[in-house]
C-alpha cells in the first residue's frame, strides 16, 4: 500500500533504514517514474555531510555509479532523489553464496574498478568501499552507492578512521598518512578476496575494536586464495596479491589498471583452461566466454544462476527476451537443456535454431510454444495486466508487461499500440517510434498504426537557442530565460525534461505541441552549494523529434550581507566615525572634527565594499562623508584666521586617520578581493574614531 505523499513524490515502500533517515521506493508523480528517495532528518554538520554526498554523486555520471536526479528540502528534511536500482547488494549475495564463481567475482571487481577509475579521474575517492555499498542490478551491472565519505583529492584531508575497519587500507589507520585512490583499490582487493574465498583476508576477535583491526591489517598473514579455491589460476591470485600489497608502491597505482588486468583476454583464457583442468566437484566447467556452465550455476547467460528446470525458463523467457533469443540461436539453450536432463527439448532447440529463413524472434516463439507455453494466451494475459497497470499509473511495470505481450504475439497490432502509448507517456519517444515501426512491418495496412507512427515519427524538434548564459548572479537571485521549441515535419511533438542540473528549473517539465512550445529556464541560485563559482552544465530534452541538449552556464557570487545581519556592529561603527565631528564641535575644533569624521566615513564606505554589504547601508557612510565635506568647505574660509594652535590640532587629529587610510590602501592593493580580514578593520576604524574623538576633547 502506498505511503503518504512527500512533495511531488508518492512513497510506495521502504527500501532501508539508517541512523539518520530512511530510503523509500517512491514515484515521481510529475515524470511518472520510480526513484529511490533518501529522506534525511539531520541538522548542522550531519546535514552538510549528506548534502556533500549528493553534490559529489551529482557530478559522478557513470554506468557503475548510482545517479542522483535531484536534491530538495521538504518539510525541514533533506530529500535526495536517486536512480532506483532493481537488484541486491553484494553483502546479501555473499551471505547467500559465500564463494562466487571465479568469472563472476572477476567481472564484479572489474566493474567496481571502472566506477572508481572514473571517480578518481574527477579527483574524488570513495573511502567506504564495502559489499553493502555495492549494488548489482538484475542484469549484473554494478552500481556504487554512498559517497558520503568521499573526499576531493587535494584538500589535504586525512583518513582518520573513516570507512569500515574490515576494508580499510593500512594507511587509513594512521592520521599522518593521506587517504587516496589506492585506499579504494585496497578495499576492492579485500572484496575480491572475500568473493573468491568466502571469507575476509583478516579476522579479529573484537570486530568493533579499531586497534585489533589495525594490528591484523598491518601484520597478519594473508592466506592465499588458492588454498581455499584450488581451481583458481595463478594470474587471479597475482591480481589479489597486488591489490592487497601493504606497500603502496607495490599496489595498483590506479583502478583502471586493475580492471584491465581482470579483463585481459589471455587472463580469461587461462582461467578457462585452469578451471577445465581442475573442475570443482559437482559443478561442471568453464566456457571460453567466461560464463559458468554446470549444475551449481547452470543457467543460460542472462538468467538467474539457480535456474534448474524448463518450467523456470518458460516463466522467465518472456521477460528476458533478448537473452533467451540469443541463447537459443547461439546453442547455449540446447546445451543447458541437456545438462538439466531435457534431451527431447534440447533436440527441439537444435532443430528450431538451425532453421533458415526465419528470424530469431520467431524461432524463440516457436520453441516456447513447442515446449509447452501457450504464447497467444500468455500474451493476452500480459496485455490485460499492462492495461490495468497503465490505468493505475504504474508505467514501468506496464511497459514490462506490454513488452511481454508484443514479444509473444506480434500478430496483434493493438499490443504494439498500447506499448507505444505507455512508452510515450514515460518519455521514451524513440522507443515508442521503434515499436510502431516494427509493428508496421507486419501490418503495413493497419490505419491506426500508420497514423500513430506518422504522428510520433513525423515531428522534428528545432530549438531557438542551444546555449543559455544566465550571466553573473548573487546567491539567492533567480533569472529566467525563454526558449522556443518548434515542431517541423507535421507530426505531434511530445517531450519531457530528461536531465537538468539542480540549479536549473525547466517549465513545463512535459509538453506536447504541433507547432511551437515555449520553454522557461530559471537559474535558482539558492540550490548551489558553493559561491563564488562558475557552472557549465547541460539540460537534456527527450522529444519525439529527437534528443535536444541546451548548454547552460552561470557565474554565482556570494549573497550580499543584509542589513539585519550587520546592524549590531555597523551602527556602532558609523557612530564612532561621526564621533570626531561631535567632539570637535564641543571642543571648538569643528573643522578638525569634520575632516576626521568625513575621512573615517569614507573608510567605512570602503569597508562596506570589501564586506559586500547591501546597497542601502553601503550608501549611509558615503552620504555622511558628503555632508562632512560640504560643512568643511563652508567652514574652511574662517579657518585661515584661526591661531597656529588650531592648525596644530588639525594636524595632530588627522595623523592617525591618514595612517589608517594609507594602511587600508596597501591592504586593498595586496588583496583586492577582501584586503585582508575586513572583520578586523571594523575594530581598527572604530578604535581610530574613538581615539580621534578623545584627542579632540583633550586638546580642546
Amino acid at each position: 500500500m502506498p505511503l503518504e505523499m512527500l512533495g511531488k513524490y508518492e512513497r510506495l515502500d521502504v527500501l532501508g533504514h539508517g541512523t539518520s533517515g530512511i530510503v523509500y521506493l517512491a514515484k515521481d508523480t510529475l515524470l511518472g517514474k520510480q526513484v529511490a528517495l533518501k529522506e534525511i532528518s539531520a541538522q548542522g554538520d550531519e546535514k552538510h555531510r549528506f548534502l556533500e554526498e549528493a553534490r559529489v554523486l551529482d557530478r559522478l555520471r557513470h554506468p557503475n555509479i548510482v545517479q542522483v536526479n535531484s536534491v530538495d528540502e521538504i518539510g525541514g528534511k533533506v530529500v535526495i532523489d536517486m536512480e532506483y536500482i532493481r537488484g541486491r547488494n553484494l553483502q546479501d549475495i555473499l551471505r547467500d553464496t559465500p564463494q562466487l564463481p571465479l568469472s563472476q567475482a572477476a567481472q564484479i571487481a572489474a566493474q567496481i574498478c571502472d566506477g572508481l577509475a572514473y571517480a578518481h579521474s574527477l579527483r574524488t575517492v570513495h573511502r567506504d568501499i564495502k559489499p553493502a555499498n555495492i549494488l548489482l542490478t538484475r542484469t549484473g551491472v554494478v552500481k556504487l552507492v554512498d559517497f558520503g565519505l568521499a573526499e576531493v583529492l587535494g584538500t589535504h584531508s586525512f583518513a582518520g578512521g573513516a570507512g569500515t575497519y574490515a576494508y580499510m587500507a593500512p594507511e587509513d589507520f594512521h592520521p599522518e598518512e593521506q587517504s587516496d585512490r589506492q585506499s579504494d583499490i585496497w578495499a576492492v582487493g579485500v572484496i575480491l578476496y572475500e568473493m573468491l574465498a568466502g571469507r575476509r583476508p583478516f579476522q579479529v576477535a573484537k570486530s568493533k575494536d579499531p586497534f585489533a583491526w589495525k594490528m591484523a591489517v598491518e601484520s597478519a598473514v594473508i592466506p592465499p586464495v588458492s588454498d581455499l579455491r584450488p581451481e583458481m589460476p595463478p594470474e587471479l591470485q597475482a591480481i589479489v596479491s597486488r591489490a592487497l600489497a601493504r606497500d603502496k608502491t607495490a599496489r595498483y597505482h590506479d583502478a583502471g589498471s586493475m580492471a584491465s588486468d581482470l579483463r585481459d583476454l589471455s587472463f580469461f583464457a587461462a582461467l578457462s583452461n585452469s578451471s577445465a583442468s581442475h573442475p570443482k566437484e559437482g559443478t561442471g566447467q568453464w566456457e571460453g566466454t567466461g560464463q559458468w556452465e554446470g549444475a551449481a550455476s547452470s543457467a543460460p547467460t542472462g538468467f538467474p544462476p539457480d535456474l534448474a528446470s524448463i518450467d523456470g525458463f518458460l516463466a522467465a523467457a518472456p521477460d528476458r527476451w533478448d537473452a533467451a533469443r540469443d541463447t537459443l540461436s547461439g546453442g547455449g539453450l540446447a546445451r543447458w537443456l541437456r545438462i538439466v536432463g531435457e534431451e527431447p527439448l534440447a533436440q527441439v532447440a537444435d532443430e528450431v535454431s538451425a532453421e533458415p529463413d526465419r528470424d530469431d524472434d520467431d524461432k524463440l516463439r516457436d520453441f516456447l510454444y513447442r515446449a509447452g507455453l501457450d504464447t497467444a494466451d500468455e500474451a493476452r494475459r500480459a496485455y490485460n495486466d499492462g492495461q490495468k497497470l497503465e490505468k493505475n499509473g504504474r508505467y514501468p511495470e506496464a511497459i514490462l508487461a506490454l513488452h511481454r505481450a508484443v514479444h509473444l504475439d506480434p500478430s496483434r497490432p493493438e499490443y504494439a499500440q498500447e506499448l507505444a502509448a505507455a512508452l510515450r507517456f514515460s518519455g521514451e519517444f524513440s522507443k515508442a517510434a521503434l515499436v510502431l515501426e516494427q509493428a508496421l512491418l507486419s501490418h503495413p495496412a493497419q490505419r491506426k498504426l500508420v497514423r500513430d507512427h506518422a504522428e510520433i515519427a513525423g515531428a522534428t524538434a528545432v530549438l531557438s537557442e542551444s546555449q543559455v548564459d544566465f550571466g553573473v548572479l548573487r546567491r539567492g537571485q533567480n533569472r529566467s530565460c525563454k526558449l522556443t521549441l518548434s515542431s517541423e515535419g507535421g507530426g505531434l511533438l511530445e517531450g519531457r525534461v530528461a536531465a537538468a542540473p539542480g540549479w536549473v528549473r525547466v517549465e513545463p517539465p512535459t509538453f506536447s505541441t504541433r507547432k511551437r512550445q515555449a520553454l522557461t529556464l530559471t537559474a535558482q541560485t539558492e540550490n548551489v552549494w558553493t559561491a563564488p563559482a562558475a557552472y557549465s552544465e547541460t539540460v537534456v530534452l527527450e522529444t519525439s523529434g529527437g534528443r535536444q541538449e541546451i548548454a547552460v552556464s552561470v557565474s554565482i557570487l556570494p549573497a550580499r550581507l543584509a542589513w539585519g545581519s550587520v546592524v549590531l556592529w555597523y551602527l556602532p561603527l558609523l557612530l564612532s566615525a561621526l564621533l570626531p565631528a561631535v567632539t570637535g564641535y564641543a571642543s571648538n575644533n569643528l573643522l578638525a572634527g569634520l575632516v576626521a569624521g568625513g575621512l573615517l566615513s569614507l573608510s567605512v564606505f570602503v569597508l562596506t565594499l570589501a564586506a559586500d554589504i547591501a546597497w542601502v547601508p553601503r550608501l549611509l557612510p558615503l552620504a555622511l562623508g558628503g555632508c562632512a565635506a560640504a560643512l568643511t568647505a563652508h567652514a574652511l574660509p574662517h579657518f585661515a584666521n584661526r591661531s597656529s594652535a588650531a592648525h596644530l590640532v588639525l594636524l595632530q587629529t588627522l595623523a592617525p586617520v591618514l595612517v589608517l587610510l594609507i594602511l587600508q590602501t596597501c591592504a586593498f592593493a595586496l588583496d583586492s578581493r577582501g584586503w585582508g580580514r575586513w572583520q578586523l578593520w571594523r575594530w581598527i576604524i572604530g578604535a581610530t574614531g574613538l581615539l580621534v574623538g578623545y584627542s579632540l576633547l583633550h586638546l580642546g
